[in-house]
């Protein structure tokens, strides 16, 4: 048998050996410990990045609506309407579909080929919503009213707050129970948005991130489109 230390005394220095045991042991769990920091840190930096990409997306997208709704002269009625195809044919071209009567608020996909921009989706291959107030899309024929925004025009609600003139949303991935069937025309909006954004055209709401909320919301005020 191989004798890994012998004492003065003849006898194996058992101490010595749970001592090495005991430090192989607690070089294990250190090591174990860094592997999943290692893996904490790279989980978390995908999530950054795909959050900045998203935000970057987000931000392209209120700027050209903006930029647009200038063109057209500003205030009430310069916001396209959303596209209401499905997001195969969202993936090829969409521009603006016909959204309602005057004064109706509407929901659908963002109509980048109206926006003169490439299609726009965020970090998860999901395609970009779009909300508009009734007062600001285009093609509504009643009286401007005075460019005040909130309840007055029909402005769009975020939270707690009713001066917004659009909306838009980036879904992420999909939550449990959402299907997201491609060639659905129109796109299922509760198969994309989550809670309040799921089922509604006028009130939205932006929240920390959940097991039942992913969504990442930006808001256009009435204001910024004057």
């Amino acid at each position: 048998m191989k004798r890994s230390w012998q004492g003065r005394d003849g006898q194996y220095d058992r101490g010595k050996e749970r001592g090495a045991a005991l430090l192989l042991a607690m070089l294990a769990v250190l090591m174990a410990g860094l592997s999943l920091a290692v893996d904490a840190l790279l989980v978390y930096g995908k999530r950054v990045r795909e959050n900045r990409q998203t935000a970057t997306v987000l931000a392209a997208a209120k700027q050209s609506l903006i930029a647009h709704a200038i063109m057209q002269g500003g205030a009430a009625r310069s916001l396209p309407c959303p596209f209401a195809g499905s997001v195969d044919d969202y993936a090829l071209s969409a521009g603006t579909s016909p959204c309602g009567g005057d004064d109706v608020a509407v929901i659908g996909l963002l109509p980048w080929t109206t926006l003169q921009r490439p299609p726009m989706w965020d970090s998860e291959k999901a395609p970009i919503w779009y909300a508009v107030s009734g007062h600001f899309k285009q093609g509504t024929t009643a009286a401007p009213l005075p460019p005040v925004c909130g309840a007055q025009t029909n402005g769009l609600m975020l939270g707690v707050t009713d001066d917004y003139a659009a909306i838009l949303f980036a879904p992420g991935r999909a939550l449990p129970g959402q299907t997201r069937l491609s060639a659905a025309t129109p796109a299922i909006q509760d198969d994309f948005l989550d809670e309040e954004n799921a089922v509604s055209t006028t009130d939205f709401v932006a929240k920390r991130r959940s097991g039942t909320f992913n969504d990442h919301v930006l808001g256009i005020r009435c204001s910024e489109i004057r």
